[in-house]
C-alpha cells in the first residue's frame, strides 16, 4: 500500500486488520469477511516484513507474536474525530501545554503512555530514524520496544532535544528530571479534554486508535 515497511508498528497493523475483518464482503453486504481470510492476509503480510528484515529495510518484524485472536475493535466513541482532533490540541495551556509534545508524540508513534513515558534519550537513534524504548517495569520475557520515527514524531524529539540540557536523561521528564507518572499524564489528559468541550469517552489510548483511523481513511 502507501506505507513503507519501516513505518509499519503493531498499533497500525492491528487498525488495519480490525477494519478489514469489519469489511462487508463484495457480493453480499450482509456479510463480513471471515476471519480465516483475514488470517491469510496476516501471514501473507508477516512473509514479506520478513523479507523485509532479512534485506535490512528494517530491523525487526512488527507481525512476531501478532495473533488475529487478541485484536480489538474499538467502537467509535473511542475515537476523535479529525475535528476534534484538531480542537483537542489547540487546548493545551497553561500548566498543560508541556504535555503537548507528549501527547503528540504518543498519537504520532502509535505507543502506549507507559512507553513514551520510559523512553530515555540514549534510546533514540537519530541515524536510523527510530527509538528504542526499555520498559521501566518488564514482564518475563518481554523485550525493549524498537520502533521507526514517523516525520512528525522526530521533529517533536528534534525540538525537545535542543532545548533540554540533560541529553542522557528521560525525554519527558518534571522539573526534577524524572519521568512524570502516568496518573499526572492522564489528570492532564482529562483536564484539556475539558477545555477542550468533547464530549465523548476518550482516554490517552484512544489517541494510538485514531492515528491507525485516520491513516486508513486516507
Amino acid at each position: 500500500g502507501d506505507i513503507p515497511c519501516n513505518e509499519i508498528s503493531k498499533a497500525k497493523l492491528q487498525t488495519y486488520l480490525n477494519t478489514r475483518l469489519t469489511e462487508k464482503v463484495s457480493n453480499n453486504a450482509s456479510k463480513t469477511l471471515a476471519p480465516s481470510s483475514v488470517k491469510r492476509e496476516l501471514a501473507f503480510i508477516r512473509t514479506i516484513l520478513n523479507k523485509a528484515v532479512e534485506a535490512d529495510l528494517i530491523t525487526s518484524n512488527p507481525t512476531t507474536g501478532f495473533k488475529l485472536n487478541k485484536l480489538h475493535t474499538p467502537s467509535r466513541k473511542e475515537f476523535f474525530e479529525r475535528e476534534e482532533l484538531e480542537c483537542f490540541w489547540g487546548s493545551f495551556a497553561g500548566k498543560d501545554a508541556a504535555f503537548k509534545d507528549f501527547f503528540q508524540f504518543l498519537f504520532y508513534s502509535g505507543s502506549r503512555i507507559s512507553e513514551i513515558l520510559a523512553l530515555t534519550w540514549w534510546g533514540v537513534d537519530w541515524k536510523r530514524n527510530q527509538v528504542t524504548i526499555r520498559l521501566l517495569k518488564q514482564r518475563a520475557n518481554e523485550r525493549d520496544k524498537v520502533f521507526p520515527l514517523s516525520a512528525p514524531a522526530r521533529e517533536i524529539l528534534t525540538r525537545l532535544f535542543a532545548l533540554t540540557e540533560r541529553k542522557d536523561g528521560f525525554v519527558f521528564t518534571d522539573a526534577a528530571g524524572q519521568p512524570w507518572k502516568i496518573d499526572r499524564a492522564e489528570k492532564a489528559f482529562r483536564r484539556v479534554l475539558t477545555v477542550s468541550g468533547i464530549q465523548k469517552h476518550v482516554t490517552p489510548h484512544s489517541l494510538r486508535h485514531t492515528f491507525g483511523s485516520l491513516l486508513t481513511s486516507e
